[in-house]
């Protein structure tokens, strides 16, 4: 009865230790393909500077010279 009790408890310490992992490669993996915010992108399209801003809540806001830069940052928002 003893040798029942430890398999058990090695199989269930297994199982725990499985879904640590799976939680932590699950993590890593969903949290590199979140974007940088705070970078700086040259890109080709927009005929004036366009400034996209997060607020706290990654909320984009986005401040252009014209109303195609607007929606060209608008569209690299959603892009990100």
């Amino acid at each position: 009865m003893a040798g029942v009790w430890r398999w058990t408890k090695r199989g269930l310490l297994g199982l725990i230790l499985l879904a640590l992992a799976a939680l932590l490669g699950a993590y890593l993996l969903l949290s590199r393909s979140l974007p940088d915010y705070t970078g700086a992108y040259p890109v080709r399209g927009p005929k004036a500077e366009i400034e996209l801003l997060r607020d706290v809540r990654a909320v984009p806001h986005i401040y252009a010279k014209t109303e195609y830069d607007a929606y060209f940052g608008l569209g690299f928002a959603h892009a990100q």
